[in-house]
């Protein structure tokens, strides 16, 4: 495993998109906490060009966010670049295959029976309310169904003639205007029921980076080690314009010693580094 030393979080994210531009790969990054996650995010979407091919998709420690991207992970054919916590990679869900076939897949112009759609939503553990308005909930009136899959940001309705989906659309919770549609719907159940895998070995073939990792991780193949140098007052910081060179692994200790010298002793490093 090489060692790579960067000045913080931020500039973790600048040194793998500088690595990525020459060859995107599948790639993971893991951090310790959904707060440095948050900070990885916003470098990342700071630092990386418009035209970068590698889509990016944060992963939180919660079901909803893991669904969703295991959603996406199925559906991305492009080079993927997933960043989250070391917490949610031992998160527990479905393997790929009992994943994929537990999907109920909707489109506009499908023929499906009303009442066999509202018992497969019960199977996938939707509860019926009187208004949508949380993850996994489902509202049926009349020829519209209203349904929150766990996998989307906004509820969804349906528009039905007979058992024929003439419409879909996603609509705004406080208006319950419709805000766009949709030829496609694809609903996760709220419980799988077998959770045979992680997260982390959904990830088993992405290019892993890991940011300050726990003894656990460091039997990683091919794992580069992200380890930030202190700061003159010992804390990390947020890196806006990153202008010096990244250490990598060989004469690593020397070279940090010096880093930390140089950091901490110029004038302007706390502009620099804020």
């Amino acid at each position: 495993m090489a060692t790579v030393y960067v000045p913080n979080i931020s500039a973790s994210a600048f040194f793998i998109l500088n690595t990525l531009k020459q060859k995107s790969v599948d790639t993971l990054f893991a951090c310790n906490s959904e707060e440095e996650l948050e900070i990885f995010e916003a470098a990342y979407k700071t630092f990386a060009p418009k035209d970068f091919n590698c889509k990016f998709l944060s992963v939180y420690e919660d079901k909803f966010s893991l669904y969703s991207a295991l959603e996406t992970i199925l559906q991305t054919k492009t080079p993927l670049f997933v960043a989250t916590t070391y917490g949610a990679l031992k998160q527990e869900a479905a393997g790929k295959k009992d994943f994929s076939s537990q999907i109920l897949k909707l489109q506009k112009g499908q023929t499906i029976n009303r009442t066999d759609l509202v018992n497969t939503l019960h199977k996938l553990n939707y509860k019926r309310v009187d208004f949508a308005e949380a993850p996994a909930d489902y509202a049926l009136r009349g020829s519209v169904l209203d349904i929150f899959p766990i996998n989307a940001q906004k509820p969804c309705r349906l528009y039905f003639r007979v058992n024929t989906i003439e419409q879909i659309s996603a609509f705004d919770l406080d208006t319950q205007n419709t805000v766009g549609s949709i030829d496609e719907l694809l609903i996760l159940p709220f419980e799988f029921d077998v959770t045979p895998s992680t997260l982390s070995r959904w990830l088993n073939d992405f290019k892993p980076y890991f940011y300050e990792p726990p003894q656990n991780t460091e039997g990683e193949n091919e794992a580069e080690i992200l380890t930030a140098l202190p700061t003159k007052d010992g804390q990390d910081s947020f890196l806006r314009s990153p202008r010096y060179p990244l250490v990598k692994n060989r004469d690593a200790g020397r070279l940090a010693g010096e880093r930390r010298k140089t950091l901490c002793g110029r004038k302007d490093a706390g502009r620099l580094c804020q």
